[in-house]
């Protein structure tokens, strides 16, 4: 499971140099992986049991913490948001997380209980603490039962250097809560397990390579994928988020996001 504070800021740095279109998406990312980095470690500090409803009081110490930085590097909207959210009660609070943690429907967005609570589903993930109390979303992760942010391609280990490029890849989806990895057939829909090529079909701009959606004609949802056997230093999180315009394509297709990113689409 590979974490996108390990290496997302370096990835950040280099489009950052290439892409101007996505420039302040990918810095603001660069701010909340710093925070996300030192919540994770803090974490180290604490006794968790896997279940929110007991975990919380602990996490929800950490929140204001988080707001403040999105208050500091977020958009106009955001920033506001978080402004108002620290005025909240600590029982309104806790309640927002509660709710994107079981699912629930969640008004303006999640992305505030998704930021923070991604480095809490991570930890216990990654110390094999048993996610006690979440519910599975349809082909949803093994881990959290989140549903998946995206795919992306990657030789497997006993392959590299060997030249067979992403013909030779296997397909692997990647958690939007926990970041768990977890392989998938290279012919299937995420969303509803269509397996039918003719009804996935995919886009790819010359000028995004790395990058393409990947949609499904039966339930009209896509995903992106990223493959990395183009470029092994392409962070899946990282790159996905820095190519807003094949989101635009998708919608303008018809097509509906599984999971929208950190940046609403």
């Amino acid at each position: 499971m590979e974490l996108p504070w390990e290496n997302g800021p370096d990835r950040i740095e280099q489009l950052l140099a290439s892409r101007n279109d996505a420039s302040e998406l990918l810095s603001f990312y660069g701010s909340l992986l710093v925070f996300q980095k030192s919540f994770f470690d803090l974490l180290e500090e604490t006794h968790l049991v896997g279940a929110l409803a007991i975990d919380l009081p602990v996490l929800s110490k950490y929140f204001e913490t988080f707001l403040d930085c999105v208050a500091g590097s977020g958009s106009t909207l955001l920033r506001s948001q978080a402004q108002e959210m620290t005025r909240w009660e600590r029982e309104k609070q806790q309640a927002l997380l509660n709710a994107y943690w079981l699912n629930a429907e969640i008004p303006g967005g999640n992305f505030f209980p998704k930021v923070f609570l991604q480095p809490y589903a991570a930890f216990l993930v990654h110390h094999r603490t048993t996610i006690k109390d979440r519910t599975s979303a349809t082909q949803g992760c093994p881990s959290c039962g989140a549903p998946p942010q995206l795919a992306f391609l990657q030789t497997p280990p006993s392959t590299l250097g060997g030249g067979a490029g992403s013909e030779g890849a296997s397909r692997y989806l990647l958690c939007s809560l926990c970041f768990t990895e977890w392989q998938i057939n290279r012919i299937l829909c995420p969303n509803c397990g269509e397996s039918k090529p003719d009804k996935l079909p995919y886009y790819q701009s010359e000028q995004l390579p790395l990058v393409r959606v990947e949609a499904c004609d039966s339930c009209k949802h896509y995903l992106k994928g990223i493959d990395r056997t183009k470029d092994g230093r392409a962070v899946p999180l990282v790159d996905e988020l820095a190519t807003p315009a094949l989101d635009v394509w998708a919608y303008e297709n018809g097509y509906e996001k599984i999971e929208l990113n950190l940046a609403g689409i």
